[in-house]
């Protein structure tokens, strides 16, 4: 059964979060208020009613061809994720920001690395300071 916390994240996947294997790890965010890490198997789930994260950036995926569904941090990283490459060659990978940061997903999450100008205030923190969404920001790539 699942059963809803004050904040309607869900006790059902409770363990899921606070990983000790970084491994497992695949991104960190804030839950209930506290700086927490979330396992693999919680990124891109389909489970459009499980929330872990507060501002639920674990459920951002995007659809960018018929063989690619990825979170959508994994866009403009330099890595490969999709066959067909979509993931690096979309256009939004040609207007990227001249101010790194970390983004809160995955492997990225470990480097600074530019970000899509599409992506600068849009209402989504995709910096693990939330710089993207700050009036500080450089908005010229």
């Amino acid at each position: 059964a699942v059963v809803s916390t004050q904040s309607g994240h869900y006790g059902r996947d409770s363990d899921q979060t606070n990983c000790s294997d970084p491994a497992m790890v695949s991104l960190e965010c804030q839950i209930d208020g506290v700086q927490t890490s979330v396992s693999r198997s919680m990124i891109c789930h389909d489970l459009a009613d499980i929330q872990l994260c507060d501002d639920g950036i674990e459920n951002t995926c995007l659809e960018l061809s018929a063989s690619c569904n990825i979170h959508k941090h994994q866009m403009c990283d330099g890595k490969f994720d999709c066959s067909d490459n979509v993931d690096e060659t979309d256009s939004i990978c040609y207007s990227l920001s001249s101010t790194r940061c970390t983004r809160k997903y995955g492997e990225a999450g470990k480097e600074e690395l530019q970000i899509p100008l599409s992506w600068l205030y849009d209402g989504t923190a995709d910096c693990v300071g939330e710089e993207d969404e700050t009036g500080t920001w450089p908005t010229c790539g």
